[in-house]
């Protein structure tokens, strides 16, 4: 079986699959105005599943892509502009949780989203690590703290700059500077050598932030433990995370101990424009 397959006897020559392949697999017959795969380039082919997605007629087949497990798109479901825009305008990162544990089913429901986030090439080399237990996140706060320690006895410039004396002091007294009290974390990592985790992993948490809402709950995004994460050894074995991979990003998550009414103001948007 070839890696890209196109079944002439549904195939309406519209040419749609070879307008949409990001890799150009698919090119058109000159004689016979039928789209054909180039199999001598299959290898570079990222699975992406648009030439299967963008085909009204099941024509096409793709080694190692289960025609099934495609979802039908709903028509009937199409927010406006508005819907959107209200929609993202009105998150808020939150910094106060109530005391009430986090669903399983919630956070599973969250990281079903996640993994349809975009990333380079099709990758998808995001793993996921969920942390309910609070023994584990106070864990990960004290070795935070630990490792902002070593910045103030440095003098490194990040501790003059953030105040981090002060923070130590207060997380020491208090334990919510870090992750302000959240019943859960939800962290990715992915391995070092893939170069552009950060992006995917920016991506993928911003649909788990934006999604979070519609189920009563909140985000906020984890800086201070990514600061330190991938420099201080004790938060990868809290972790059990491997020498060959890094955290790349996380997310604090729990339900809002307080409502909000309003939408604040932002700077307007400073575009240059081309035309």
């Amino acid at each position: 079986m070839n890696m890209i397959n196109i079944d002439k006897s549904k195939c309406s020559k519209d040419g749609l699959c070879a307008k949409a392949c990001p890799m150009k697999l698919i090119i058109i017959d000159q004689e016979t105005n039928y789209p054909k795969a180039d199999d001598s380039n299959s290898q570079i082919c990222v699975k992406c599943g648009h030439c299967i997605s963008v085909c009204p007629h099941d024509a096409i087949a793709i080694e190692g892509l289960d025609a099934v497990s495609f979802t039908q798109l709903n028509k009937n479901v199409n927010p406006s502009i508005e819907e959107i825009g209200y929609t993202l305008k009105s998150r808020r990162s939150i910094r106060n949780y109530k005391n009430k544990p986090v669903e399983k089913e919630k956070i599973e429901s969250l990281l079903e989203i996640a993994r349809f986030a975009p990333t380079g090439g099709n990758a998808q080399r995001l793993k996921w690590i969920a942390i309910t237990s609070q023994v584990i996140i106070r864990s990960l706060a004290d070795e935070t703290i630990n490792f902002m320690k070593t910045l103030v006895e440095n003098n490194h410039p990040m501790a003059k700059a953030y105040n981090l004396s002060k923070l130590i002091e207060e997380e020491t007294k208090t334990h919510d500077r870090i992750f302000r009290g959240a019943p859960a974390l939800i962290l990715s990592y992915a391995p070092k050598q893939y170069p552009i985790t950060t992006v995917d992993s920016a991506i993928a948490l911003t649909f788990i932030d934006t999604a979070a809402p519609s189920l009563g709950l909140g985000c906020c995004w984890v800086g201070f433990l990514m600061v330190a994460a991938n420099q201080w050894k004790p938060i990868a074995e809290i972790l059990k995370i491997s020498d060959e991979d890094s955290l790349c990003g996380g997310l604090m998550l729990g339900y809002p101990a307080e409502k909000y009414y309003k939408i604040p103001p932002r700077k307007e948007a400073h575009i240059t424009w081309l035309a």
